[in-house]
């Protein structure tokens, strides 16, 4: 998850990269999302974390973060 490492997150909403310029929407569990993979959380980690946090089961915890790692790959930044 190199490219998610160098992105801003200078508030709620919102993802910058620096080296790029571009900024990303993200809603509130992909906030959440990105602060874990910056630390170094594995996908599993990530699925405990989203289950910790918001009302999600199992498997829809892991189709969320599965599907956000999708996008991070399309947008170069996985």
């Amino acid at each position: 998850m190199r490219g998610v490492h160098r992105l801003d997150l200078p508030s709620e909403g919102i993802a910058f990269d620096p080296t790029t310029g571009d900024t990303f929407m993200v809603n509130d569990s992909g906030s959440r999302i990105l602060r874990a993979l910056q630390t170094g959380s594995s996908e599993q980690e990530v699925v405990s974390i989203l289950r910790q946090e918001y009302p999600v089961t199992r498997e829809d915890a892991e189709r969320d973060v599965s599907d956000f790692h999708s996008r991070l790959r399309t947008l170069g930044l996985a």
